[in-house]
This record gives C-alpha cells, sequence and structure tokens, in this order.
C-alpha cells in the first residue's frame, strides 16, 4: 500500500512523524510526501524517510492524506476522490459549503472513501466522557463550556471559528448525540486580524446549551483547553491536553447543594493523531465506512458557517 501525504506545514509535521511510525510498525510499505515548499518537502521526506514527488496530477498511490490549508481542500482533493482513491482531508472538511457537497456527489461511495479529520472524536478523554454521559452517570446534560485559549499569530487562511471552534461545535453534538442543534449565536472580533481571534459562540439544543470561547488573543501563562459538562446530578471535566485523565464532580442541587466529592478516571494514554490515522489506513484496507465520514464534515462546515454569520448579523441562526 502506498501513502502520499500533501501538505507538510505546521500541522503536517505532526502527520507526517505519525505515518512513518505507523510505516515502520508494517501497517502499510510506502510513503510519499508533496509540498509546494520543495525545500521543505524535501527536509521533511529525509526526515521521516519518505519519498519526495514533484508532481500530483497522476500520482499512483492507493491513499491520500491532505493537510494543506482549508481554501485549497477541494481543488486538492477533487482529482483523488474523483480516480477513486480515498482520501483522509484535515478538518475544516473545506471552507465553503457548496465544495463540500460537490466532493460528496462526486464519489460513488462517500462514506468509504472520504474521511474528515476530526481528531477529538479519536481522543480517550473524549470517549471516555462521552461513554460516562451516555451511562447516565451525571443525569441528563444541561451545560457543556468549552475554552481554547492562547495568545499567538493570528491564522490568514480562517479565523478562530473554523479553526477552534468547529472542535467544539462538533462535539456539542457528539456528547448529546445530536444530528443538530436548534440554534447558534455568537460574537467575533478581529483584535489582531486578520481573522476572527477571539470568539464566544453559544449553541442550543433542546434540553441543553453548549458555550464555546475561542481565542488567538488572550494572555494566558499556557494555552487553555478545558472542557466541562454539567449535568443534573454531577459534572464532568477533562483537559483536552491530557488524553489520559476525565474528572467526575459529584455536585449538584436538590433541596440545597449536594457534593459527593470527585473521583478521577484514569485511561490508558493514545496519541489522537495516531489513533485517527492508523483507523484511516485499516478501515480503508478492509473498505469499510469511516467513523468520521462526510456527513461529519458537511455539518461542521455547516455549523462553522452559521456561527460566522450569526457574529457577522447579529441575530440568532435557528436549524
Amino acid at each position: 500500500m502506498r501513502i502520499c501525504q500533501i501538505g507538510v506545514g505546521q500541522w503536517g509535521k505532526k502527520h507526517a512523524r505519525v505515518l512513518s511510525e505507523l510505516k515502520s510498525e508494517d501497517l502499510f510499505d510506502e510513503l510519499l510526501f508533496y509540498d509546494i515548499n520543495k525545500d521543505l518537502g524535501k527536509s521533511i521526506s529525509s526526515i521521516y524517510d519518505g519519498t519526495l514527488v514533484d508532481d500530483i496530477e497522476n500520482l499512483d498511490v492507493d491513499l491520500v492524506d491532505i493537510v494543506v490549508p482549508a481554501n485549497l481542500h477541494y481543488e486538492v482533493a477533487k482529482p483523488f476522490i474523483e480516480r477513486g482513491i480515498k482520501v483522509l482531508i484535515e478538518k475544516p472538511f473545506t471552507d465553503k459549503l457548496q465544495h463540500a457537497t460537490d466532493l460528496i456527489d462526486i464519489s460513488s461511495q462517500p462514506e468509504t472513501s472520504i474521511m474528515v479529520g476530526h481528531i477529538f472524536r479519536f481522543h480517550q478523554g473524549v470517549l471516555k466522557t462521552r461513554e460516562l454521559i451516555n451511562s447516565g452517570v451525571i443525569g441528563p446534560v444541561k451545560k457543556m463550556d468549552i475554552r481554547r485559549m492562547a495568545f499567538g499569530v493570528p491564522r490568514k487562511d480562517n479565523g478562530v471559528i473554523f479553526s477552534l471552534a468547529i472542535h467544539d461545535l462538533d462535539l456539542f453534538t457528539y456528547f448529546l448525540n445530536e444530528e443538530s442543534p436548534k440554534s447558534i449565536q455568537a460574537l467575533a472580533s478581529v483584535i489582531n486580524g486578520p481573522t476572527e481571534d477571539h470568539a464566544f459562540i453559544k449553541v442550543e439544543f433542546d434540553n441543553a446549551i453548549g458555550l464555546a470561547e475561542e481565542s488567538w488573543s488572550s494572555f494566558v501563562p499556557k494555552k487553555v483547553r478545558s472542557c466541562s459538562i454539567q449535568g443534573e446530578l454531577g459534572e464532568l471535566s477533562l483537559n483536552f491536553a491530557k488524553p489520559n485523565e476525565v474528572i467526575l464532580n459529584e455536585k449538584y442541587i436538590a433541596n440545597g447543594l449536594v457534593d459527593n466529592g470527585e473521583f478521577r478516571y484514569i485511561i490508558p494514554f493514545e496519541e489522537p493523531l495516531k489513533s485517527e490515522l492508523t483507523h484511516f489506513i485499516e478501515t480503508s484496507k478492509k473498505n469499510e465506512k469511516y467513523y468520521v465520514g462526510p456527513e461529519i464534515g458537511i455539518r461542521g462546515v455547516k455549523l462553522c458557517l452559521s456561527a460566522l454569520e450569526a457574529a457577522k448579523t447579529q441575530t440568532i441562526v435557528k436549524f
């Protein structure tokens, strides 16, 4: 099996490292790299024992891992999908709804040929949290609160909504087993530009709300990656930077405040990106449906576009 990774920039370097590990574990046979920056491509190919290719137009491969800026996803993925080559497209699926729809329509079997890189669907802490929610340990969910805060250079291709909030908008639906929220409200600011680098988002479901704050313009000692899920019987919390731990606080209000203490669930560590890429390769070999297919990818695009619209128009966007 031959795999080509297209794009070896900041996040692409992480993909390259993991793919190199998986190749050394004999999960596939040959690793190719392509990047518009030839010097960078040559360097990554040398570090991770891959072969640099100069052209991808008629590339003879089994799988393609696309890790380029979102505005290029459509044009890079389209020719491979047309040829029946299976692709993993990093989130967001695309930055335009029509492009996402077109890619799905092009494929005769999109659920077994297109995977979208929503990495938190492979995060052990997230998976454990969803398991605990489904078990009823905190009762019906009332509120979900996620914060991703840091201080850094804003991206030029898209802002915090498509870069960060897309994870949380997806997780809100994932934790609740819901296809879609009722509505989205949002506030977004351009502080250090050129795209929105701070946003507040409220997502309303039938019986719960999701609150997200995303920022590249907050002075914090280190990145904040926090998540809490409040139910009628307690709260689950996790730090996305620690995939192997979930905390349960059995604190709730029932004729007064009840506090039964704190419990920690320690989970065997698995790197989310390695789990994601392993799933892509192994599921592709079996020609089975991906865990994170294009239907999840296009929903993420719709939710992000709705949040951007809500922020721009200062209205509630309903579904």
